[in-house]
């Protein structure tokens, strides 16, 4: 009897092994969010920082709007071409706007539904900073990165915008990252330049 128990416990758990590493497999090649898929598609031979084959300051303007364009869920703008689509439509996952010179894309400010500060995290590892008012994180890489947030600093905080090369207009003081304390800890941490 023990040695029938024996092997049906080992069955069991080399079934229950089997189908967690398949599962683990299987969920880190999918992306959540269209956002977050974003870094993946069309991005895999790049060695900086890309978004649907979009690099900054390598890939030029009408190449990006063609490669967004691609994907049904975009609206896309630019300064000197306004899209058709509504800004508000809220049955879009994402929302993308180019910042360019010279028809090369020097930055994107993208706009994304559902996506929360822990996928971002996720995927990039722990923010540089944190901005001055609590809303705002910053990564200083190869690539600049600022991501706009809404309520309090938790995983499950929703990101408003992310810009991928962040412009001086943009750019504000920010606290080095100490992890989610609110507000108040971060003011007390940063004795050198308290929150007013």
């Amino acid at each position: 009897m023990t040695k029938l128990l024996l092997k049906l416990t080992i069955v069991v758990f080399g079934v229950i092994i089997f189908t967690c590493l398949t599962a683990r497999a299987f969920g880190e090649q999918q992306a959540v969010k269209p956002a977050m898929r974003g870094f993946r598609e069309g991005c895999q031979a790049a060695v900086d920082v890309c978004w649907y084959g979009i690099t900054i300051n390598q890939t030029p303007i009408s190449e990006a709007i063609n490669k967004l364009q691609g994907h049904s869920y975009f609206f896309v703008s630019d300064s000197t071409k306004p899209s058709a689509q509504n800004y508000e439509d809220k049955n879009l996952p994402c929302s993308v706007d180019f910042i360019y010179e010279y028809a090369t894309v020097n930055g994107l400010v993208i706009q994304c539904h559902g996506l929360q500060v822990g996928d971002w995290i996720n995927q990039f590892g722990v923010p540089d900073a944190v901005g001055q008012y609590h809303d705002v994180l910053y990564y200083n890489r190869k690539t600049e990165m600022r991501l706009k947030i809404q309520g309090a600093l938790t995983p499950q905080s929703p990101i408003v915008e992310f810009i991928l090369y962040v412009p001086r207009a943009f750019t504000e003081y920010g606290y080095d990252w100490r992890g989610f304390a609110p507000r108040w800890r971060y003011c007390q941490l940063n004795t050198f330049n308290p929150c007013t």
